[in-house]
């Protein structure tokens, strides 16, 4: 499921709640597809050395791996 455009930014989702956990890296929140009208919920790490978040999400039945990088 692509969520982002051209530029990769995430126009059609608004973030609801977002914790990180600074001891651990770790993360987990709730944003809604305003487009689609779903929720989703995601968790994840920080993996500082490469610079990236990756984890998972669930939207209504569906998961998937999701993973996100500064530009």
């Amino acid at each position: 499921m692509k969520c982002h455009d051209s530029r990769h930014k995430l126009p059609y989702l608004a973030l609801s709640t977002l914790i990180f956990s600074t001891a651990t890296g770790m993360l987990t929140g709730t944003c809604v597809d305003v487009a689609r009208g779903m929720n989703f919920t995601f968790g994840g790490a920080l993996l500082q050395k490469q610079g990236l978040v990756t984890g998972r999400y669930l939207a209504g039945a569906r998961t998937g791996l999701m993973m996100m990088q500064a530009r």
